[in-house]
């Protein structure tokens, strides 16, 4: 290995920051999986993605025969038979997953937002992950409406019956007009939905199947994390300007940049069309007037309507990218599938 590459060194780097922080003020039952697993994405990072996959295969042979990922978009007509044909476990894997998010998170709103947020990434990395490839009905009523929807029923039904504290990120924020609340609500949203988006990313680039252990593993190791790690991080966006950063919130901070940078190290990652990315700049350019308006002018209800405005480009944004919507007279599927 040349260690003249500013990759390398760079993930080298990065590698012994994550020893080093998990040495200092941590959990203990945390500490030895996560110092682990960071020094793990340190190394890949190190080697890159060949000799990564060839380190999974040794581990198990099985990894080496490949495998397909089932194609969602190829019968998107409204019929019993291609509704039937959507239905598989992943369906069941929807639920418990927004259960699991409801108990973490513990509000109502913001795991709604990541259900229909994520639905939206999904269609902005389509042209890269051809599993995100969905039929209209598939995101909106099987994914939002049914089981993200059932997983947080049952996981909201789980907090009243043990009686657990919830987290009103948004409500304090919003009412309150504290700009340093809404951010701190913003950045636990990102976290959440760039630490699942990584693992599409990782499995797609890793060859390793939705179901193998490694991507199990993976998924059980940031649901513990994230259990944790949420809950300090509430403690601290509720303790005020007084609060001191969570040790733990950082060491997990520091896990996500080496997944992310995992991901632009593995694969050739393009920009989504147009019609993706003019909305999602609209939306943040909308998001960066509501701040000031809303916190600083204090205009509301007035400064409402930024915040409105970027939900409805998204929204219409999202149903213009579906791969079976056509409403500018081009067959989307066929212009999407000219990047893989």
């Amino acid at each position: 290995m040349e260690l003249d590459n500013p990759a390398r060194v760079l993930a080298g780097l990065f590698a012994a920051v994550v020893m080093v922080v998990g040495v200092f003020g941590l959990r203990k039952g945390l500490v030895v999986t996560g110092c682990g697993y960071g020094a793990l994405l340190g190394w890949m990072l190190w080697v890159g993605v060949e000799e990564s996959r060839r380190f999974f295969v040794g581990l198990d042979p099985e990894l080496g025969r490949g495998f397909v990922e089932r194609d969602y978009a190829s019968m998107c007509d409204v019929s019993y038979g291609s509704v039937w044909e959507s239905l598989d476990i992943f369906l069941l894997a929807h639920s418990v997953g927004y259960w699991a998010k409801m108990l973490i998170l513990r509000d109502a709103t913001t795991t709604l937002l990541i259900s229909i947020l994520f639905e939206h990434l999904e269609v902005t990395f389509q042209h890269t992950l051809p599993n995100f490839l969905e039929c209209w009905w598939d995101h909106v009523f099987l994914d939002i409406l049914l089981c993200n929807a059932l997983g947080m029923l049952l996981g909201y039904v789980t907090l009243k019956a043990f009686k657990m504290e919830l987290y009103p990120w948004w409500e304090s924020s919003i009412s309150s007009y504290s700009p340093r609340r809404f951010l701190q609500a913003m950045l636990g949203l990102a976290i959440m939905m760039v630490s699942e988006l990584c693992l599409f990313f990782l499995k797609y680039a890793l060859h390793h199947p939705p179901s193998h252990p490694f991507t199990l593993t993976r998924m059980a190791f940031w649901a513990w994390a994230s259990g944790i790690s949420y809950m300090d991080y509430h403690r601290y966006v509720s303790a005020g300007p007084k609060g001191s950063f969570p040790p733990l919130v950082a060491f997990c901070i520091v896990l996500c940049t080496l997944e992310v940078a995992l991901v632009f190290r593995f694969l050739p990652l393009t920009l989504p069309p147009a019609l993706i990315t003019t909305p999602w700049l609209a939306t943040l350019l909308l998001l960066a007037l509501f701040i000031p308006i809303h916190y600083t002018l204090r205009l509301r209800p007035l400064s409402l309507i930024p915040l409105h405005a970027s939900i409805a480009v998204l929204t219409l944004s999202f149903i213009a990218a579906l791969p079976d919507v056509d409403l500018f007279g081009k067959d989307h599927i066929s212009h999407l599938l000219h990047f893989y």
